[in-house]
C-alpha cells in the first residue's frame, strides 16, 4: 500500500534492463497512459533518458565515452610514472658516468617543439649526460636522454632541432610504451612502481631497465624521422638536417655497433625517398 494513501498499491520495482533504467510495473489502464508516455519533444525526451541513465545502475551501464577518457587519463599517468621511474633508475645505475649537463638552449628548443606535437601537455625534458659515445634514449611520458657525444655530432642548430624533434615524436606517439608492452615489461614495471623505494629488489629493477634499453632500439625510428621534419617551419630544411646527422652517425657508429641496431642505412634511404 502507498504510505498515506489507502487503497493505492505502490508500483513494484524490477531489476535494471540493459539500457540501465529501472522498469516500474505500473498498471496499464487507459487512465494512466498519459503518465506513462508524457508528450515531450523527442529530443528533450532523449536528453532526460540519458541524464537519468547516468545516475541509475551506473555499475551496470557506464557511459562509454567517460570510460574511454578515464582509461586514457589513467594510461597517461602510468606512462609518466613509468618513464620517471626508468630514467631515475638509469641515472642511478650509471652513476658518475651519467653526470648531467645543463644546456638552456636545449630546454628552450624542447619547449618550442613540444607545443607542436600531438601531446603538448606531457612533461618533456631532455637530460644530457657526459658520455663520448653517441646515444639517445626516449623514455615513456617525457624524459629523453642524449649524450654529449651525440650533441657534438649534431653541430648545427638544424641538426640539433632534428635530434630533439625525433625523440619528442617517439614519446608523443607512445613508441616507448609500445615496446614495453611488446616485450612483456609492463607488468614487472608496474610491480616495481607499487613497491616502497626501500623494498625494491635492485636486481629486478636492473632487469627491467636493461630490458627496456635493449627493446628501445626496436622503436619505429623511420616514423620518428619522418614526423620530426614536420615540426620544422620548412620540412625540407629538416630533411636535409636529418640526412646530414644520420650520415655522420653511420660513419661514427659502424665500427662499434651493428647497423641493424639502429638501421641507419634504412633510415637514410627513408629520408632520401621523401620528396622535397
Amino acid at each position: 500500500m502507498t504510505p498515506g494513501r489507502p487503497g493505492r498499491t505502490a508500483p513494484a520495482e524490477r531489476p535494471c534492463r540493459a539500457g540501465g533504467l529501472p522498469r516500474l510495473a505500473f498498471p496499464t489502464s487507459r487512465r494512466n497512459r498519459a503518465f506513462l508516455i508524457p508528450r515531450l519533444p523527442i529530443g528533450l525526451l532523449l536528453v532526460v533518458v540519458l541524464l537519468a541513465g547516468s545516475g541509475v545502475c551506473s555499475a551496470q551501464a557506464r557511459n562509454p565515452f567517460a570510460s574511454y577518457f578515464s582509461r586514457l587519463l589513467d594510461e597517461t599517468r602510468a606512462e609518466i610514472a613509468i618513464g620517471q621511474r626508468l630514467v631515475n633508475d638509469f641515472l642511478g645505475e650509471t652513476g658518475g658516468a651519467s653526470r648531467s649537463i645543463d644546456l638552456p638552449e636545449i630546454d628552450a628548443l624542447v619547449a618550442r617543439l613540444a607545443s607542436q606535437t600531438t601531446r603538448p601537455a606531457l612533461p618533456y625534458r631532455v637530460l644530457v649526460i657526459d658520455s663520448a659515445v653517441p646515444g639517445e634514449i626516449a623514455f615513456p611520458g617525457g624524459p629523453i636522454i642524449l649524450t654529449s657525444g651525440l650533441l657534438a655530432l649534431a653541430a648545427t642548430p638544424e641538426e640539433r632541432t632534428f635530434l630533439v624533434a625525433r625523440n619528442l615524436v617517439h614519446v608523443a606517439l607512445r613508441h616507448p610504451m609500445t615496446v614495453i608492452k611488446k616485450e612483456g615489461l609492463y607488468a614487472p614495471t608496474l610491480k616495481i612502481l607499487k613497491q616502497p623505494e626501500g623494498r625494491r629488489d635492485r636486481e629486478s629493477v636492473r632487469q627491467v631497465l636493461r630490458g627496456y634499453i635493449r627493446a628501445a632500439t626496436g622503436m619505429d625510428q623511420k616514423k620518428a624521422d619522418r614526423e620530426a621534419i614536420r615540426l620544422f617551419a620548412d620540412p625540407e630544411t629538416g630533411r636535409q638536417a636529418g640526412l646530414s646527422l644520420l650520415r655522420k652517425l653511420e660513419k661514427e657508429l659502424w665500427p662499434i655497433a651493428p647497423w641493424e641496431w639502429f638501421d641507419l642505412p634504412g633510415r637514410i634511404q627513408n629520408l632520401e625517398a621523401l620528396t622535397p
